[in-house]
């Protein structure tokens, strides 16, 4: 599997052979794409004055999302921070608009509350103690100060810049005084950055949060004054998660089986951490670019079945998807169009929609230029001398709209076994290439190569489903977007499970793509 995401936030992939990764990731945002409500943030925040507030149901020791479900999440697409925490002695924290859908439709700036955070993980905006009613804001940001000169720390969000010949790393937030793990003033865009310290920032703030993205925390100082004479509100919260280990994570992705390799990079600085235990990769991990908050098993406990498990150069062999610039022919191999077109491969057929396609797929080729709606089918295994594989040719986008499967029923012979691969290219005007599956759609079966991007699907101010792939993608992007969290049992949002399909009956056209995928023993 060639994978990349720009958006990449959690996956699995099961399976033993090799995941390709393409392309650049930034999950990322995994890597930027997060909606709904799944509670993102974990850890604890401190008061002096009424003691330790929980960001997140899940926070170890208390575990209470059965009874009562809470959390703080934040959407990097709108910037949007919402949701609740707790305080025994406080009673509940709201953020941004949260607040204002109860009962609270003023901040101290006269406006509906927001909260917001940038794109290196700030927060700024309000917060507010409902117990307090007006004497309860939050000031989730002090006022902006000239970043002061000298060596910056508990620097966090940290990136190689990739520009430089030497090494040189730029961290999203970092603050001015070492105590606390984030005391005095928080500066953001710091660069000259090494073993989490900083030279130089573009901006500091006089006191601050940040989501620490590689372990799911807020860190730094917010306060509550309250408007009444002497001082109504509760005062400093010092963020630092450091009450005790937590178990609440975002959604994440995992490799069960396999290797990744990536050409420019894997992870991404907006890719929360998994949770205890459980790692994003198996076995090896090969990049030509920077790996970034990115868990191996192998690396992390020494059972390494793979030669290596962990590296970061160049593995010598990841390159291009076969597109229509390079005439289809990656660094794996040649895409014959040309020969699967003219029935070298197996009949030809053409088609407009699936009900042109046979149930049992023939050994043939079918093909459409234009948009396409794939699905709503469950392809059976064939019997006697009827081939089981058979690939379909898209030029232009095609729309998974509901789940396509393979039956479980047995096959006799290795050519009956069910096997679809699906091509999509481009139009002749450049336009489509790309895969669209719905946000309803569960489960996807079949090997997929697709010039352009493919989006996973997520749904709009609603809890995602888990989506399944069983096969392998092919593809220049990636787009996970589905944003499921089960919290209890740690289910993925996406899990894609190489089954062995393109190798033991491998689909029309798909030949010297499968000769060419390495293996380890």
């Amino acid at each position: 599997m060639w994978y990349n995401n720009h958006n990449m936030k959690k996956l699995i992939f099961g399976g033993t052979i090799i995941l390709f990764l393409i392309a650049s990731f930034a999950f990322a945002h995994i890597i930027g794409v997060f909606a709904g409500s799944t509670h993102k943030i974990a850890g604890w925040a401190w008061s002096e004055n009424i003691g330790w507030l929980s960001m997140n149901c899940f926070d170890f020791g208390l575990n209470t999302c059965d009874t009562v479900d809470y959390g703080v999440d934040y959407n990097l697409n709108t910037g949007d921070v919402t949701g609740w925490a707790w305080s025994e002695y406080g009673g509940w924290l709201c953020f941004g608009s949260t607040c204002a859908e109860n009962g609270l439709p003023k901040s101290p700036d006269e406006v509906a509350p927001v909260a917001k955070i940038s794109d290196k993980g700030l927060l700024s905006g309000w917060a507010n103690w409902t117990v307090l009613g007006q004497d309860g804001w939050i000031k989730l940001q002090g006022i902006p100060k000239v970043s002061p000169v000298g060596i910056k720390y508990n620097c966090a969000n940290c990136t190689m810049l990739k520009t430089d010949v030497a090494p040189n790393y730029s961290c999203g937030f970092c603050f001015t005084s070492e105590a606390s793990s984030g005391s005095g003033n928080i500066c953001t865009d710091c660069t000259k950055c090494q073993n989490g310290r900083c030279d130089t920032c573009t901006q500091c703030y006089s006191y601050g949060l940040a989501v620490d993205y590689s372990k799911n925390k807020i860190a730094g100082w917010a306060w509550n004054r309250g408007a009444g004479e002497p001082a109504a509100g509760f005062g400093w919260l010092q963020f630092q998660g450091t009450k005790t280990t937590t178990v609440a994570s975002p959604p994440f992705f995992e490799t069960v089986g396999g290797d990744i390799y990536a050409q420019k990079g894997v992870g991404d600085m907006t890719q929360g951490a998994t949770p205890s235990n459980i790692f994003n990769g198996m076995y090896l991990v090969q990049s030509n670019g920077e790996i970034i908050n990115f868990s191996n098993q192998c690396q992390s406990t020494g059972n390494c079945d793979a030669p290596s498990g962990w590296v970061n150069e160049d593995p010598g062999f990841v390159g291009q998807v076969p597109k229509q610039e390079n005439l289809y022919a990656g660094s794996f191999a040649k895409l014959d169009l040309k020969g699967l077109y003219a029935g070298q491969y197996g009949e030809v057929k053409k088609i407009e929609t699936m009900a042109d396609i046979t149930q049992q797929l023939y050994g043939r080729v079918y093909y459409k230029t234009g948009d396409f709606e794939l699905g709503g089918r469950t392809i059976p295994n064939s019997v006697g001398t009827i081939l089981g594989a058979g690939t379909i040719i898209i030029k232009g986008d095609v729309y998974i709209k509901s789940d396509l499967k393979y039956s479980t029923n047995t096959a006799s012979k290795i050519k009956n076994l069910a096997s679809l691969g699906v091509i999509v290219l481009k139009k002749d005007d450049g336009t489509g290439g790309n895969i669209y599956i719905s946000p309803e759609v569960k489960s996807v079966s079949g090997a997929y190569l697709c010039e352009g991007t493919v989006y996973t699907g997520t749904k709009t101010n609603q809890q995602d489903v888990p989506l399944e792939v069983n096969g392998l993608i092919v593809a220049k992007e990636i787009k996970l977007e589905r944003n499921y969290r089960d919290q209890a049992n740690n289910v993925p949002a996406e899990r894609v499970i190489y089954d062995g399909r393109v190798i033991s009956n491998t689909p029309p056209g798909f030949n010297e793509i499968a000769k060419s995928m390495p293996d380890w023993q």
